[in-house]
């Protein structure tokens, strides 16, 4: 399962690439390999057989509580998976908590994954080591472009202006242009410029769903109106 799977999102940039970055209850992967490769069988029992090791290994039950196919299309399937968690100390009043997996197989990987070592600041670090194929940076910013062209999640917003603003030196702005035209063509979508990320609709959509939905997840929250600000200045300097 792993040599299919690179790793994305959120938690991929907190747990490969910047160690205090925001936290998030997503673990997104894209597949790679192609469905007839590896059924949705082999899948869901592979998830089982982790979670499985994870308990014989730490002691932290892992169960996996749900596995459907959220969409089917030939070439460009996706699942969702709910796994639930009791840590060592046993189970508190309530619904154990649940961590969603989403592994999709219709995007395209441009570049090469990175192999990086998980980033585990705990103290069973010595124990917890790991190596992960993940998106490099330049394709994770060309997708979170060609992701607000498509959909309203404020997460895809403020992952685009913390690697614009506070890693922009970093990243290659070429490669990043070039990504992210294979991804629009990819989807069949059309780009006519900076504007198209700042419809007001969308504006609206953002700001309304800013503070419900980023602040649980990010301590210290910036303004709306400062990300969208910034944001401009960003993409008309890379566009």
């Amino acid at each position: 399962l792993k040599e299919g799977l690179v790793f994305k999102g959120g938690t991929a940039l907190r747990k490969v690439y910047f160690p205090d970055y925001r936290f998030s209850e997503d673990l997104d992967f894209t597949m790679i390999k192609p469905l007839t490769e590896l059924g949705e069988v082999q899948i869901h029992e592979s998830l089982g057989d982790v979670c499985k090791s994870v308990y014989t290994q730490s002691g932290v039950e892992l169960t996996l509580v749900d596995f459907k196919q959220t969409r089917d299309e030939l070439g460009e399937e996706a699942f969702v998976g709910k796994i639930q968690y009791v840590g060592s100390r046993g189970h508190r009043a309530g619904n154990p908590p649940r961590i969603k997996l989403d592994i999709t197989f219709y995007e395209e990987v441009i570049l090469p994954p990175n192999k990086l070592p998980l980033l585990h600041s705990y103290s069973d670090a010595s124990e917890c080591k790991a190596v992960i194929a993940a998106y490099r940076l330049e394709e994770m910013v060309a997708e979170k472009l060609r992701s607000i062209l498509q959909r309203q999640r404020s997460r895809d917003i403020y992952d685009l202006w913390y690697l614009l603003k506070i890693h922009n030196r970093e990243l290659d702005k070429e490669l990043i242009r070039k990504v992210f035209q294979k991804k629009c063509e990819y989807k069949g979508l059309s780009f006519a410029g900076v504007d198209d990320f700042f419809k007001p609709e969308l504006l609206a959509s953002h700001k309304f769903a800013w503070e419900p939905s980023m602040k649980r997840q990010v301590t210290d929250l910036p303004d709306f109106a400062d990300v969208e600000d910034d944001l401009r200045h960003l993409l008309n300097d890379l566009f």
